[in-house]
């Protein structure tokens, strides 16, 4: 196994800079999360509806744990996340981790915010960080009920590999089709310097 790199901010922002041009809605700000986030994560979170906090956990959520909200705010190396926010209130989250040269994702957005794109920001974002970090490909597992993610991952991701296991689908593709070309060719050029 290769040694994991440290993620320089600098090349971060260069990637996420290459993002196509669709925003999340006015208001919302997209932005790597702070330890310190820890009390909004969790706010957003213990509201989640439960068919929304079953999609994203897999389980009945209720109020998280400190160390369930440390181990989603996690960021080293091998480990990233993202937040939306509107204010102070933080309305999406999105986690990665660098497993070998692949990049697991998991992203959840309050109920009164999904289906406006910001899933798919936190999602691009999320990727051209790990791209950053070494991935070079990534792995999804989607609850087969979550039509909405089903149907996005089916559209931005037509090449992927889909299998059905223990009752998920896992979407596996090379990140050059889960990334745009633009971003995918930023990211391998910045991965050259990583610190």
């Amino acid at each position: 196994m290769r040694k994991a790199k440290s993620v320089n901010t600098t090349q971060v922002v260069a990637a996420v800079s290459s993002l196509p041009s669709t925003r999340p809605p006015a208001g919302v700000r997209l932005r790597r999360a702070r330890d310190d986030d820890d009390a909004h994560l969790t706010a957003m979170l213990t509201n989640l509806s439960v068919p929304s906090a079953h999609f994203r956990f897999l389980t009945g959520l209720g109020r998280p744990s400190p160390r369930m909200v440390a181990r989603l705010l996690r960021r080293d190396a091998t480990h990233g996340a993202w937040l939306a926010e509107i204010g102070e209130a933080v309305v999406g989250h999105a986690m990665w981790v660098l497993l070998g040269d692949t990049v697991e994702l998991g992203v959840v957005v309050t109920d009164a915010w999904q289906g406006r794109g910001i899933g798919q920001w936190l999602v691009q974002s999320a990727l051209a960080e790990a791209a950053v970090a070494g991935a070079v490909a990534v792995h999804l597992d989607v609850h087969p009920e979550n039509r909405r993610v089903v149907s996005m991952l089916g559209r931005k991701l037509p090449d992927a590999h889909v299998t059905r296991d223990a009752g998920l689908l896992t979407f596996r593709a090379p990140m050059t089709s889960a990334m745009p070309a633009r971003q995918t060719r930023q990211s391998q050029s910045l991965r050259l310097n990583v610190k």
